[in-house]
């Protein structure tokens, strides 16, 4: 008698359990939104190597980078920074000549273009006393900011050089950030071993 109440017991404990359990699954085949996910973005191990770019200045950029559509008119040169593995590019521009304050102007106003989709604009001096090198950094926040980090250089009397980096794709804050501040620290590198040198050089 004692068995047959303990295992009537047991059936009721486990068809209790059962029930709870079917309850908690429920019949709901509704889909919920879920946060927007990106790929996992796997950054190389930073290491430098010296420019070779034909132009009168040398740098140091990453080895995951390369100069190339280099054109020279007079006393201008174009060229690009490519930076494949993020499908990013580095404009850049160096212009000869004594209308310093002119460039520099045409900088901050490239620079403060983006002013309308920006969150903030900072701005970050940088001087090389020792290789008479002096410019601005331009830190451009935003989540729907083209370009995100531009500067310029020159020096005392005629030489101007500028950079502006920009993504082959839309904008986006939320995907790029990452890339953004893994290349922000390849760009402050080039910038700090930066320096003017002849054409024939």
């Amino acid at each position: 008698m004692i068995k047959k109440v303990l295992i009537q017991r047991q059936l009721i404990f486990i068809f209790i359990i059962s029930a709870l359990f079917t309850a908690s699954c429920g019949n709901d085949n509704r889909s919920y939104p879920r946060p927007r996910g990106y790929f996992r973005i796997d950054f190389p191990q930073k290491s430098y190597q010296q420019s070779n770019n034909n132009a009168p200045f040398i740098c140091e950029i990453p080895k995951y980078s390369a100069f190339s559509n280099l054109k020279s008119d007079n006393n201008q040169w174009q060229m690009n920074l490519q930076f494949p593995l993020y499908n990013a590019t580095l404009h850049c521009a160096l212009i000869l000549d004594s209308n310093l304050h002119e460039h520099v102007d045409f900088a901050k106003t490239m620079a403060y273009k983006h002013q309308a989709t920006a969150r903030s604009i900072e701005e970050i001096p940088f001087i090389n006393e020792s290789e008479n090198v002096y410019g601005l950094l331009y830190e451009i926040k935003g989540e729907k900011v083209a370009c995100n980090y531009s500067f310029y250089l020159i020096d005392s009397t005629e030489r101007f050089f500028r950079g502006a980096l920009y993504f082959n794709q839309a904008p986006n804050s939320d995907s790029l950030q990452p890339v953004v501040e893994f290349l922000r620290d390849d760009l402050n590198h080039l910038i700090r071993s930066f320096r003017w040198t002849t054409v024939s050089e």
